[in-house]
């Protein structure tokens, strides 16, 4: 079963929605797809990392390129169920 999956970059980006707000955008063919997280290293290595954000300010940002992320969801509590438990103060 699959509990995880990714988008390259982030969903809002792959999915296209930055240009529904006049944002600037190009659609290459990683966009509009989820992949299974052991498609990562194969997608990785056909497009290199997202460049991140090279401007330490977030003025702008829309003027940028949005390609910053990969984006993982997880479709199970069970990998990070131990983070959801309530601490119990000692």
């Amino acid at each position: 079963m699959m509990i995880t999956s990714f988008t390259y970059p982030d969903s809002f980006t792959a999915t296209g929605l930055v240009a529904d707000f006049g944002l600037p955008y190009e659609s290459p063919p990683y966009h509009h797809r989820a992949f299974r997280i052991e498609e990562l290293p194969e997608v990785v290595g056909l497009y290199g990392l997202p460049p991140g954000d090279p401007a330490p300010v977030y003025e702008g940002y829309e003027h940028r390129t949005f390609e910053k992320y990969i984006e993982v969801q997880v479709w199970s509590d069970a990998p990070i169920e131990r983070f959801l438990r309530p601490s119990v103060a000692s």
